[in-house]
């Protein structure tokens, strides 16, 4: 009996996954569960910032599965490394999969306090995939997140669990700071009763998670794709002009899209010279 090396099972997928999008008859069920059986087993699974690629289609047509897929992947991170082996990556080092469609089963709302449970319960050192499950499952498919993340906000007690909670809110394309100003003002009134530092730290982590992980350019103007930010945030910045908490917060992503959008037309001026403009 020939197992399939880890190569080969990545272009198996792809394959199925070619049929079950092109094909009258998509690939059945059972075929799907013997193959994230087979990926269960890969340490490294091929990530992008690209919405495309075998994890992508999996995770559009079989939700449910694809988040069971990740829970039993960290199950079995964290039992290597209680044995003490290491290399094996339960998510995608990005967390660019997004499991939209989980929300509408019956159990979400079960699912999703469960993962925000064994995210805060874990060691600090063993929350990555916890987060970025929680990010691919709730953050990025719904509503839920805000109650969620306020319900355990009112129990926090320290740094770590707060940093972890302001971590939710962020990933590539994330609007969640403009569309949930309450949320945002909670995280930074709880930082901010934790001393100057602590509310520092948690202030930069959420303007981070609010603006673009990456940035492309054309003749030294964002690509508009990536304008977002600024956009949202001179908006947010005049809805909250008298709030002594977001006020300072949108505006200061505003001061970092401007200050962006100018080191590049500055860079760009130098390089191109007399051919600028």
């Amino acid at each position: 009996k020939r197992v399939l090396s880890d190569e080969d099972t990545l272009h198996l997928a792809g394959a199925m996954i070619g049929r079950n999008r092109y094909a009258e008859a998509p690939v059945c069920h059972e075929a799907i569960e013997m193959l994230l059986e087979r990926l269960i087993q890969i340490p490294i699974l091929p990530s992008s910032y690209e919405d495309k690629g075998v994890l992508h289609a999996l995770a559009k047509r079989h939700p449910r599965q694809m988040f069971e897929f990740f829970v039993r992947r960290i199950a079995r991170e964290e039992e290597l490394e209680a044995g003490g082996q290491g290399g094996f990556a339960a998510v995608p080092f990005y967390d660019s999969v997004p499991l939209v469609g989980l929300e509408k089963e019956p159990d979400f709302e079960s699912l999703a306090r469960d993962l925000i449970a064994k995210m805060l319960s874990r060691p600090k050192e063993q929350r990555h995939p916890w987060r970025q499950l929680f990010k691919m499952a709730v953050s990025r498919t719904s509503t839920l997140m805000e109650p969620l993340i306020l319900e355990r906000l009112a129990k926090v007690e320290n740094s770590d669990d707060l940093m972890d909670l302001c971590s939710l809110t962020a990933f590539e394309g994330s609007v969640i700071a403009f569309r949930y100003p309450r949320l945002i003002q909670s995280l930074l009134k709880k930082a901010r009763s934790m001393g100057i530092e602590v509310f520092e730290k948690a202030k930069w982590d959420l303007i981070h998670g609010s603006t673009p992980q990456t940035r492309s350019y054309s003749g030294g103007v964002l690509d508009e794709c990536y304008r977002y930010a600024l956009d949202e945030a001179e908006r947010a910045a005049q809805t909250f002009k008298d709030d002594l908490l977001l006020a300072p917060f949108y505006q200061k992503i505003v001061e970092i899209e401007k200050a962006d959008a100018k080191r590049q037309r500055r860079w760009t001026e130098e390089e191109m010279g007399d051919d600028w403009g």
